[in-house]
């Protein structure tokens, strides 16, 4: 999940003529995403400033952790404005299943293999560069005993895997998203 980019920029003034209040639900701070992902800086100079006034205007900004808390602090955003709630899985939901017992790891064959996944939306700032080069270097290495597993899906899920079968890489797997009651398993 993510916020639409800078949506409490359109959303403050409504919520000021209509005196409401306005909440802003933080997963990324954007345009400073847009720019770290190579977007021209044109335009990014007045985009932060109206997104620092929404902020400062919001009755609360939920971010997901300490450390976006202390960037919107950096930014001028008053500590009494930021709540953190966390945004990690559901424990109960998602839990350690025992690879002997696990039904996808049957059916995706990867009985006797060290498995690294990644599960969820593989978004433009994923680095997946970084795991192609190490799946090459297992590749080159002799190692066959891993297996990579992605299951989701997002903008950089198709390229990875294009990249993947394009380098011949072997022992990588894709996935759909998977129904909830299987997540335990995948």
């Amino acid at each position: 999940k993510t916020d639409p980019p800078l949506l409490s920029v359109a959303l403050a003034p409504v919520a000021w003529l209509r005196r409401a209040h306005l909440v802003n639900w933080l997963q990324d701070i954007y345009p400073e995403v847009a720019s770290a992902l190579g977007m021209k800086a044109a335009r990014l100079g007045a985009l932060r400033i109206l997104r620092d006034w929404s902020l400062r205007r919001a009755a609360v900004n939920v971010v997901l952790g300490d450390v976006m808390a202390q960037r919107l602090r950096g930014l001028g955003i008053d500590a009494a404005r930021t709540v953190v709630i966390p945004n990690w899985a559901d424990g109960g939901l998602v839990r350690s299943v025992a690879a002997e017992t696990n039904a996808l790891r049957r059916a995706w064959g990867l009985e006797g293999k060290f498995v690294l996944a990644y599960s969820g939306n593989l978004g433009r700032a994923h680095d997946h560069a970084t795991m192609l080069g190490a799946m090459e270097r297992l590749q080159r290495a002799g190692v066959r005993d891993v297996a990579w597993v992605f299951i989701g899906g997002g903008a950089q899920f198709l390229a990875l895997q294009r990249e993947a079968r394009e380098r011949g890489i072997e022992g990588v797997q894709f996935r759909p998203y998977q129904p909830r009651e299987a997540l335990a398993e995948s």
